[in-house]
């Protein structure tokens, strides 16, 4: 797993606009928005907290100290770098769908690392991981700025920030009891199950699945 809150989370309420631009002045309009802030919830509090929480415990208990956690999160640096060169070239026709595709690639690095498997393994996803990232929030970028009304821009992007980063602080604050709770394996097994769980649920809103690519660009 790489980047932040949103590269698991990665702001499901661009989703909720795109798919309900028929209405642009509401905040939310649509069938997105019946899943748009409880899977923001879920996801900020059980993705990237539980790695960054759980990781670091399973790392120095059972893969040799900092050192291997050090590789890992390296790993998914330099995938994240890689990932910056192929979002340059990269252009699908459905953006969303690919979007919500690559948060799939996420779930066996948190899987193996709960089974403390070997590190170069672990290391390899995160560098699979890292590559996503950056691609996805291109991808997520820039169709925002192509199919969301100017005068409705700011407001799509306040409200999917406060979204993303709202619930954050309450994600770790709950992971050290989680942890105690579960263990720390236990932990990134639940958040792998959310991070499954969340995007297939967003791809079955067919306005989110079937949006396809235009060359129209919103500027200002």
């Amino acid at each position: 797993m790489s980047g932040y809150t949103r590269t698991a989370v990665p702001g499901w309420n661009h989703a909720t606009y795109i798919a309900s631009q028929t209405n642009p002045n509401a905040v939310t309009a649509g069938p997105t928005a019946v899943v748009d802030v409880p899977t923001e919830t879920l996801t900020s509090v059980m993705a990237f907290p539980a790695y960054m929480i759980a990781g670091p415990v399973i790392a120095k208990d059972e893969l040799g100290g900092p050192g291997a956690w050090a590789v890992i999160l390296t790993a998914g640096s330099i995938g994240s770098l890689l990932g910056s060169f192929v979002a340059l070239r990269f252009r699908p026709r459905r953006p969303m769908q690919v979007c919500w595709l690559l948060c799939l690639v996420e779930p066996p690095q948190l899987v193996l690392l709960g089974l403390a498997g070997p590190v170069p393994a672990i290391a390899f996803l995160s560098l699979l991981g890292g590559i996503t990232f950056p691609v996805f929030e291109t991808l997520w970028t820039t169709t925002i700025q192509r199919e969301v009304p100017p005068d409705a821009l700011g407001r799509v992007t306040s409200y999917d920030w406060f979204g993303s980063l709202v619930t954050a602080p309450l994600g770790y604050a709950l992971a050290g009891p989680l942890v105690a709770l579960v263990g720390a394996s236990g932990l990134l097994y639940l958040a792998a199950v959310a991070i499954v769980v969340i995007p297939l649920a967003v791809l079955a809103v067919p306005d989110v699945r079937r949006l396809q690519s235009s060359e129209r660009v919103v500027v200002g």
